[in-house]
């Protein structure tokens, strides 16, 4: 009884007043935990398609990066095209900063590590990646 309350009315409300989408992502795990080893390749390849899309689209560095190397969201498949990607490093994303965050709409969260290895790293995160921890 207490499950089926959280699941239904205490997570919808959490999800309204956070903004957030913790039901939608619940659904999903529930529905995607089941599949085989070919469907979930198959969406993460989906995923990783919209993701370089996105990327491209939106966010200054990976643009510029990607015409740089001569690629375009079409020509990544699957996760052996990342291979044609340098690493990304905390140098990277400390130099590229102000391009490196996406151009789009949605609410950034800002957040930091906790510079245990020098330096704090500070970043973002939109409430969809709050949403999906």
């Amino acid at each position: 009884m207490r499950e089926i309350i959280a699941r239904n009315i205490l997570f919808n409300l959490y999800d309204v007043l956070n903004k957030t989408q913790v039901i939608k992502y619940l659904k999903f795990y529930n529905k995607t935990q089941w599949y085989t080893e070919d469907k979930i390749k198959e969406l993460q390849n989906k995923r990783l398609k919209e993701l370089v899309t996105y990327s491209y689209r939106n966010v200054p560095y990976y643009k510029e990066l990607m015409d740089k190397l001569n690629v375009k969201p079409k020509d990544v498949n699957d996760i052996s095209d990342l291979k044609r990607f340098p690493i990304l490093t905390k140098t990277i994303i400390k130099k590229n900063e102000p391009a490196i965050i996406t151009k789009s709409n949605i609410k950034k969260i800002k957040n930091s590590t906790s510079g245990s290895t020098g330096s704090p790293l500070r970043f973002f995160y939109g409430t969809y990646g709050y949403s999906n921890q």
